[in-house]
């Protein structure tokens, strides 16, 4: 297991509320920055030339990351054809991308150009499989006017919309962890609806969320 972790605002430490509202507010774009920039460094490396050599043993890989690591990891994922190395085209690719409330425009998996691109987009040649989950209660940060965020109402009801059924397979919102469906070839982005089980953009280190990463691993990383 290799973890990558760093603030995610401005003052996150800050015992004052106003202080860490402002920091969180004025720090969005920054923060969004350092994600995509070391996913497309570090995570890269890490994701696409590191683990693979040292897994001799070809065990399943998997890639999870939670709002703007969500970002982080996507942008290690997709950002392989970058990489110069000898083992590049050979290398084992992540076999699941796990996006738990992500903090980037839905836009990213679409061919459709938003402020942030579309980076994401499904590659034929990779076959890893990305699931992301996304709840109406989640209002990480209200004031981004100009994303769609993906962990959020507003890319939830982007995907939804019918000109974007090639791209995103979306749950309904009664969905739970028992009823998540299973998706044997998955070649769309699996959104799933978890307004049932997270309340929060922060509310993900709870059981049911625990119990959705266990379900997704042994659907589409363990053989089963």
């Amino acid at each position: 297991m290799v973890g990558v972790t760093w603030p995610s605002a401005w003052f996150s430490a800050s015992k004052l509320p106003s202080i860490d509202f402002a920091g969180h507010i004025l720090s969005v774009g920054n923060k969004a920055n350092d994600a995509d920039e070391i996913g497309f460094l570090y995570g890269n490396m890490i994701v696409n030339d590191i683990i693979p050599k040292a897994n001799v043993n070809r065990l399943p890989l998997i890639v999870l990351g939670h709002s703007f690591g969500t970002q982080l990891a996507g942008r290690a994922v997709f950002s392989k054809p970058v990489l110069k190395t000898s083992s590049n085209s050979t290398a084992q690719n992540p076999d699941l991308l796990i996006g738990l409330q992500p903090a980037h425009s839905i836009y990213r998996f679409t061919k459709k150009v938003g402020l942030e691109g579309h980076p994401f987009t499904p590659d034929p040649n990779l076959r890893t499989k990305v699931v992301i989950t996304s709840s109406r209660f989640d209002e990480a940060n209200p004031f981004a006017f100009w994303s769609k965020y993906a962990g959020g109402k507003t890319g939830l009801k982007k995907a939804r919309e019918s000109k974007h059924e090639g791209d995103f397979d979306v749950t309904s919102s009664d969905t739970t962890v028992e009823t998540v469906p299973h998706k044997p070839e998955l070649e769309k982005v699996l959104l799933i609806d978890s307004e049932q089980f997270i309340f929060d953009h922060n509310d993900i280190m709870n059981k049911q969320v625990g119990q959705l990463i266990a379900k997704l691993i042994r659907q589409y990383a363990s053989g089963e």
